[in-house]
């Protein structure tokens, strides 16, 4: 069974184009994950701690790779 890794990110709550560039960052890295043979788990961050902490327990995430610049910004 391949390790499983988390791919976590802050949701943009805006359209420009800093903002949206984690969505192009999570799918590359996604990606990249799949071809090394890895299990990515995409998270969106929030400040709902107990939600994240609970998908995280869920998902049996081994890993995280971390690409949050924001919380819920």
């Amino acid at each position: 069974m391949p390790d499983i890794i988390g791919i976590m990110f802050n949701t943009p709550q805006s359209a420009s184009t800093d903002s949206m560039d984690v969505l192009t960052q999570v799918d590359a890295i996604e990606r990249s994950l799949n071809i090394l043979g890895y299990r990515p788990v995409v998270i969106p961050f929030t400040k709902d701690l107990p939600l994240f902490i609970d998908r995280l327990k869920r998902e049996s995430v081994q890993m995280v790779f971390n690409l949050c610049e924001t919380v819920d910004e």
